[in-house]
């Protein structure tokens, strides 16, 4: 008895032990997070600059596809090797490792424009350096947020990632166009703000612990090859993952040519200047702001899924409003970013669905490759449908090249959610999301079932180890 009544204390003393690590985390995560939002302030000013001088220097449609070609294709073949990397390597190391050679590519790019020996093509080279950098990096960002973060937590945390990503936006475009308004000031000042958020975001990162997923003696035998089939295999063993996943693509592919597309629509059809990029580019991330707040306060929605699809069409909408905006009256670009407003409005909301709905169905110790398939596969088509914007455009007008992609987008969204199982994952999800609403009591039958699968998995990955995620980045404004 007296033997059973210490074990009993060892176990409470344990139980709090963990509570005390868990809560230590998250504040170290929140820490991580706040240098991370400084060094993505940096990254906004240089991303508006690059992409504003590429469009008032070639003029190209073409030459903006071909920008973020480079800059996203990387990614493609990238991603599902970095998620076997995120799930292998110490993800610390490896934070820092690609963030310090990210920055040391921006820090040649300011020396090019500070020695007046910048090119396109030294641009474009640039952009795809960057792109790689980026795309080692996304995996394990995204793969360490479960680790540091409770689960109750995750989609607020999530709303709040978004949130703070497009207050940045707003910031970011701002204050490069306010600089570059100032005598003196070049685009190769500029870039430096992101070499010096770079330092910033280094310090928390050297001083946080971030947990490691210990991989199951199966996972650690296993092939590089079977390693990647791996993460498709987790997604392809979900029901109405795969149609989520080919819907993500297509709507990826569908809504580019108003994205890439953007700083000439603001100069070269509304005659506009970089301020007034700014100003619609501004009230875009706004809307992300907004839809951000809303996710953080939100606890979610009944039906995630149809939420979310709803949501995509009224954006393809949107997107197809722009072309009947009058270019010469004095308000067109409050008009131009009133459109880009609602267009941006569900874009959050629509990301934060989408990663969540992911984090709650993949195991944790199989995430770091599941989420680098997903970063192969909901972005594969992107780069694609940038370049192709682009080219098409140059050929029959940015006008009707947004009336085609927004309707056969719109055809596309309705195919999926009436002729694939996505309905039946829109009620596995709101499910989950209902029983983890009530955790940790398993009270109901669906909270319960949800504790036994996720002791199985832990049982199953033995030994395994701790937790969670965090979310991109990027907006889809990038």
């Amino acid at each position: 008895m007296a033997e059973q009544l210490q074990e009993s204390n060892n176990l409470e003393k344990i139980g709090t032990e963990r509570i005390e690590i868990s809560q230590k985390s998250f504040k170290q995560y929140l820490f991580y997070w706040i240098g991370q939002q400084a060094s993505l302030l940096g990254s906004s000013m240089v991303s508006f600059a690059i992409i504003w001088w590429l469009t008032i220097t070639t003029q190209s449609e073409l030459m903006l596809g071909i920008a973020s070609l480079v800059n996203l294709g990387p990614s493609i073949f990238i991603a599902p090797i970095s998620g076997i990397i995120a799930d292998r390597f110490n993800r610390k190391i490896l934070l820092i490792i690609f963030d310090s050679f990210q920055a040391a590519v921006t820090l040649a790019l300011t020396l090019l424009f500070l020695t007046n020996n910048i090119t396109v093509t030294l641009i474009l080279i640039i952009l795809g350096f960057r792109g790689i950098a980026q795309a080692f990096h996304s995996p394990v960002h995204l793969a360490i947020t479960p680790t540091m973060v409770p689960t109750k937590h995750l989609s607020r945390m999530n709303g709040l990632n978004y949130l703070f990503s497009g207050i940045i936006n707003i910031i970011g475009p701002v204050v490069g166009a306010s600089l570059l308004a100032i005598p003196g000031i070049t685009i190769g000042n500029i870039l430096w703000a992101d070499i010096i958020t770079f330092g910033i975001a280094l310090i928390p990162l050297l001083v946080i612990t971030i947990p490691s997923v210990e991989l199951s003696e199966e996972d650690k035998s296993q092939s590089l090859f079977r390693q990647i089939t791996g993460g498709l295999r987790v997604l392809n063993e979900t029901k109405g993952m795969v149609p989520l996943l080919v819907t993500a693509m297509f709507f990826n592919f569908f809504s580019t040519p108003l994205l890439v597309l953007l700083p000439l629509i603001v100069n070269k059809t509304f005659n506009g200047t970089e301020a007034n990029y700014a100003l619609v580019t501004g009230m875009a991330n706004a809307a992300i702001v907004l839809g951000g707040l809303l996710m953080t306060f939100f606890k979610g929605f009944k039906r995630p899924v149809v939420f979310m699809l709803g949501s995509t069409i009224f954006m393809f909408l949107c997107q197809v409003s722009v072309i009947f905006i009058p270019t010469n009256f004095s308000g067109r670009f409050w008009a131009l970013g009133g459109a880009l407003f609602l267009y941006a409005l569900p874009v959050s909301v629509i990301d934060v669905i989408f990663m969540t709905s992911i984090q709650l169905l993949i195991p944790k110790d199989k995430l770091g490759r599941a989420l680098a398939a997903v970063m192969a596969i909901t972005p594969a088509i992107r780069p694609l449908g940038r370049f192709l914007s682009g080219v098409i455009a140059e050929f029959i007008g940015i006008p009707l090249l947004l009336i085609i992609a927004s309707g056969i987008g719109i055809l596309v969204i309705l195919g999926m959610w009436f002729f694939t199982p996505l309905r039946v994952l829109d009620k596995k999800i709101s499910g989950l999301l209902k029983s983890r609403q009530n955790s940790p009591s398993p009270s109901s039958e669906e909270g319960e079932q949800d504790i036994i699968k996720e002791e199985l998995i832990k049982k199953s990955a033995q030994p395994d180890a701790k937790v969670e995620i965090k979310s991109t980045s990027n907006t889809a404004l990038d």
